[in-house]
């Protein structure tokens, strides 16, 4: 029997927060708003996801479904804490457990 097979992707997005009340929201880089020359900042919440592909039987548009996400949090020393990847390796043994074959 052949097992099946499927994709994970991971990203990051920014939840825009604008007051400054939250003490999980950091300063990340915005990528859809950057450009090559000029980089853009936000002040919000980091969100990692981690997420399927699903590709529909119809045909149409492969669409990525989110199955796992963690919040990236600011420590109060910037060179110590868990990076994107770091958060996206801690997701990986959830799916595992979820879909052992």
């Amino acid at each position: 029997m052949q097992q099946a097979r499927f994709w994970l992707f991971g990203d990051d997005i920014v939840h825009k927060r604008t007051d400054g009340k939250n003490n999980r929201a950091k300063t990340c880089r915005n990528a859809a708003r950057s450009i090559s020359k000029t980089v853009v900042y936000v002040w919000g919440f980091q969100i990692v996801l981690l997420c399927f592909e699903i590709i529909p039987s119809w045909g149409g548009e492969p669409f990525a479904l989110p199955i796992n996400m963690r919040l990236s949090r600011q420590p109060p020393n910037k060179k110590v804490g868990k990076t994107v990847l770091d958060l996206m390796s801690d997701m990986l043994p959830n799916i595992v457990e979820w879909f052992p074959n």
